[in-house]
């Protein structure tokens, strides 16, 4: 696999950042802890020990 030397990693950088960004968002919207009484989460359940999310910028 051949690479080009003029490829701009900063700009890789700044796509993967982009998408890493969206597909958390489409990740927090398929997350049901946002319906008040989700059938994934009973009641007694509290579904906060997940890993602390990165700054939503919506």
């Amino acid at each position: 696999m051949t690479q080009s030397p003029h490829v701009d990693y900063r700009q890789i950088d700044a796509r993967k950042a982009e998408i890493n960004e969206q597909l958390w968002m489409i990740e927090m919207d398929l997350r049901p802890d946002r319906q008040p009484a989700s059938p994934a989460h009973p009641t007694g359940v509290a579904p906060t020990a997940r890993r602390s999310p990165p700054p939503t910028r919506r």
